[in-house]
């Protein structure tokens, strides 16, 4: 087992985009970092320990949960990024092995990786976990039915498990990004989508697309001891989209 001091965060999802915002912020915040994903990146926080996952697959996720246990002890802060978005298409049009897939990495994976660590977490008194949410689950967005409903049920698992660990002093707590400039919505980049990417700016009263290291400023926050009164809440950090809509 490591002998260290340092608090222990482990990222799903921290090679790319919102992880690994995270896994830089939290590098620099003095966590030692652990990253669950299912491709590795040479932009990992020096010193970074990557475990090659699919956390679809929760075999894989609970044995290495048990490898991080079994080096670290436990886990203070768990954030769960890992997550999949599909082509948009009519309902009708949605294939369900894609639909099964997506629930599978978005819901199915978030709920994997809280049950690995909420044992020691309960154990010590003690814990924080942050899941990823969506601006798609709490507004819907025409032709995302699977995604926004994969997303509004993290919100909900994140209210209902805030709920049964309370008096476990274990706070549960997931962010709401907007569009952020990250590989999952590279496409709005690319010359032949500008006006989409205008299209969906306008959607934010801030006009712009988020930065992945905004949200994971929010994540931190969260995660730290002046959240300490703070569970069972998905944050908005969405440049104004869910606040309302308005005509020019």
């Amino acid at each position: 087992m490591a002998n260290s001091k340092k608090k222990i965060c482990v990222i799903t999802g921290g090679a790319s985009g919102i992880g690994l915002a995270t896994a830089k912020r939290f590098a620099a915040d003095g966590f030692t970092i652990v990253v669950l994903d299912i491709q590795g990146s040479a932009e990992l926080p020096e010193g970074a320990d990557f475990h090659q996952v699919d956390v679809a697959k929760v075999l894989d996720v609970r044995a290495a949960f048990d490898a991080i246990h079994a080096r670290y002890g436990h886990v203070d802060v768990l954030v769960n990024c890992a997550g999949i978005a599909l082509p948009l298409v009519p309902v009708q049009d949605l294939p369900m092995e894609d639909w099964d897939r997506l629930m599978g990495v978005n819901l199915t994976g978030t709920l994997a990786c809280v049950q690995a660590v909420l044992p020691a977490m309960i154990a010590r008194d003690s814990g924080a976990i942050v899941n990823t949410g969506s601006t798609f689950g709490i507004l819907a967005r025409r032709f995302s039915a699977a995604y926004s409903v994969s997303k509004a049920a993290v919100i909900h698992l994140t209210r209902s498990i805030a709920i049964d660990l309370g008096k476990s002093n274990v706070r549960v707590n997931c962010v709401c990004p907007g569009l952020i400039d990250t590989p999952l919505t590279g496409f709005f980049q690319e010359p032949k989508n500008r006006d989409l990417l205008l299209q969906n700016q306008a959607l934010h009263s801030m006009n712009r697309l988020g930065d992945a290291a905004e949200v994971a400023a929010a994540i931190a926050f969260l995660a730290s001891d002046a959240a300490s009164f703070i569970t069972g809440q998905a944050l908005g950090v969405d440049g104004g989209y869910t606040a309302g809509k308005w005509i020019e």
